[in-house]
């Protein structure tokens, strides 16, 4: 990726409850940064742990990058076989093609560029 970028994940937890998180993409970390609260940077944290068990609903991401294609997600540091495309949840689009990704509660959720 040329120049940072943001996106945001939306989750639904198994109590109904929605969980919207900003993601902050680079390309100087390995790790997408995420933020529970505002908008994501530099300085934010490599992961979250899940609240409740939850579900993937939505993921827009602002622009697209041009060196990182995926985002790889990594539970208690176990890599998923799902990925998220960043070209196909560019925030422009309105169908987004995002995997099912369903996580168990009090997890580690990380996110690697790739």
């Amino acid at each position: 990726m040329v120049t940072p970028t943001t996106a945001t994940l939306k989750f639904k937890g198994a109590s109904g409850k929605d969980y919207i998180y900003s993601l902050y993409l680079s390309d100087s970390a390995i790790n997408a940064k995420w933020s529970t609260s505002g908008t994501a940077g530099a300085t934010s944290s490599d992961s979250i742990i899940t609240p409740e068990p939850i579900e993937l609903r939505d993921v827009s991401i602002i622009t697209g990058p041009t060196v990182v294609f995926n985002l790889v997600p990594f539970v208690n540091g176990i890599q998923q076989p799902q990925m998220i495309n960043i070209a196909a949840n560019i925030s422009t689009i309105q169908t987004r093609a995002f995997p099912s990704l369903r996580i168990n509660g009090s997890r580690k959720l990380e996110l690697v560029q790739s």
